[in-house]
């Protein structure tokens, strides 16, 4: 739970593990041949080393070395990656790359320490989306894509919400994504069966609150409008087109990549009933479909787990989805 020293004062943004992306491609293709050779760029995943953030209430820059990559989204000019402190002294930030060159632009931090296990871009509404809460509270955070282009660190400090929304028929906001003016968001739990709840927003990019009292404080509470199955340990979700993908991952363990048919009340998402898997190396986090393509988010270059003798991907790696989709499965196998 400790973090190593740095010397670093400022966000690291050169990649941790792999110099050149040609070096992380091979180290890719040893393990996962045909998975390498659908790979078609990166991102570097900026923070690894180092992270500038606060502690807490402290209002001076503090350096963390534990963030760890959790959320991903992708809006028309920026990818934000959110990141929390594995040692739970730093508050849990957003980085903000370009997302035509893949440079950092920016660090956010946010006015929490929790997982932000998940991200979602509106894009009508032009709003990201962030898991909050802890157990037994979760918790939808919305802040406007506007402030996070105008925030400053050393100027603002945290960001405001717009929205902060108490989940009701959830434990957890594990992760969470966007989908033709709905919410998605899952809870990660270890083996057995899990859950993917649908929160359909409103005209002005809410959700359908009620206000209740607490003894301390109002609290706006949201029930879902529709709640599926999933199995265990699934860690992300997204949507393209008439596809539901999961990503699943646990431990040293192989992560999987399972697409499912989506349909209209359908309330089953388990292993068996994918139409296709892939095998994805171990720890990956979020999945976010756009334009066409899979960005895939791993952990496994954090501090917390990069000493394993594991594949330590640096990098968020993008696919095309037709080589992923069933279609595109049946006409490129990708088992290594």
């Amino acid at each position: 739970m400790g973090e190593p020293d740095t010397q670093w004062r400022t966000t690291s943004a050169a990649p941790l593990r792999y110099r050149t992306e040609l070096g992380m491609r091979r180290a890719m293709a040893a393990a996962f041949p045909g998975l390498a050779g659908h790979l078609r760029r990166t991102y570097v995943i900026p923070g690894l080393r180092a992270t500038e953030t606060y502690r807490g209430e402290f209002r001076s820059v503090s350096i963390c070395t534990s963030m760890t990559p959790q959320g991903m989204c992708v809006t028309e000019k920026y990818l934000f990656i959110s990141a929390y402190c594995h040692a739970h002294q730093h508050n849990s930030v957003l980085y903000m790359l370009d997302r035509t060159s893949g440079n950092l632009i920016k660090t956010i931090v946010l006015p929490t320490m929790a997982h932000v296990g998940g991200l979602a871009y509106d894009p009508v509404h032009r709003n990201v989306w962030v898991s909050g809460g802890t157990l037994g509270a979760a918790k939808a955070v919305c802040y406007s894509l506007d402030a996070i282009e105008a925030y400053d660190l050393r100027r603002d400090r945290t960001l405001t919400a717009i929205h902060n929304y108490t989940l009701a028929t959830i434990i957890r906001n594990s992760y969470m994504n966007y989908s033709d003016g709905s919410l998605l968001v899952g809870l990660y739990r270890y083996g057995g069966l899990s859950q993917l709840d649908w929160f359909h927003m409103t005209e002005d990019g809410g959700l359908k609150g009620e206000m209740k009292a607490t003894y301390s404080s109002m609290l706006e509470i949201v029930a879902s409008d529709f709640s599926a199955t999933t199995s265990g340990e699934i860690q992300s979700v997204a949507v393209s087109g008439r596809y539901l993908l999961l990503s699943k991952s646990f431990g040293p363990f192989d992560s999987v990549l399972q697409i499912h048919e989506l349909e209209d009340g359908k309330r089953s998402y388990r292993d068996g009933d994918s139409e296709v898997i892939h095998r994805f190396p171990q720890k990956l986090e979020q999945i976010e479909a756009a334009d066409g393509q899979l960005y895939c988010l791993f952990e496994s270059g954090a501090y917390a787990y990069r000493a394993q003798p594991v594949l330590c991907i640096d990098r968020v790696l993008v696919f095309d989805l037709a080589d992923l989709l069933p279609a595109g499965a049946e006409r490129a196998p990708m088992a290594p």
